[in-house]
């Protein structure tokens, strides 16, 4: 506990960074549903995660 009372907590930076290989998994899947696995582009992944492609490929070279 910090002084006072409040529990320390990891930024929300930290905890995006986080969740992004499962939105980024999540996202690919919905296209993968939508268009089909051989339709899908990466920066159609990139853009329904809300992230740039560079990030994709960060988590998914």
């Amino acid at each position: 506990m910090r002084a006072g009372g409040r529990a320390r907590t990891r930024p929300a930076r930290q905890r995006r960074k986080e969740a992004r290989p499962q939105e980024l998994l999540d996202a690919a899947l919905a296209l993968f549903v939508e268009k089909g696995y051989a339709a899908t582009r990466a920066d159609e992944v990139a853009r329904r995660a809300g992230v740039a492609k560079g990030t994709l490929y960060l988590y998914y070279p």
